[in-house]
């Protein structure tokens, strides 16, 4: 026998970084994308609808730029404080 718990973990890792911002701990781009396609299918077949909200942050190239590693900071604080501020049922991902 041999013990493949930390293989397990590993994969979880992997699979978790896959479909998550590594800053941030947001689902992805990638995992918006599926996200959305599923949604859509579901709105078709239950004939209701949903709404996108993109929220941008004017000029934070420049800041992260200039504050580097305190920039990166910044945007883990913003996502925290989003996801604590929305209900559970808000869809939050990072699309940078």
């Amino acid at each position: 026998f041999q013990d493949i718990s930390e293989l397990n973990d590993i994969t979880k890792k992997m699979g978790f970084l896959a479909s998550h911002d590594s800053l941030t701990r947001l689902p992805n781009r990638r995992y918006l994308q599926e996200y959305l396609h599923g949604l859509c299918s579901d709105c078709l077949k239950l004939k209701s609808q949903f709404a996108v909200l993109f929220l941008d942050l004017d000029s934070f190239k420049i800041i992260n730029d200039t504050l580097g590693i305190k920039g990166d900071e910044l945007l883990h604080i913003i996502a925290k404080r989003l996801s604590n501020q929305l209900p559970s049922s808000v869809f939050i991902s990072r699309l940078g």
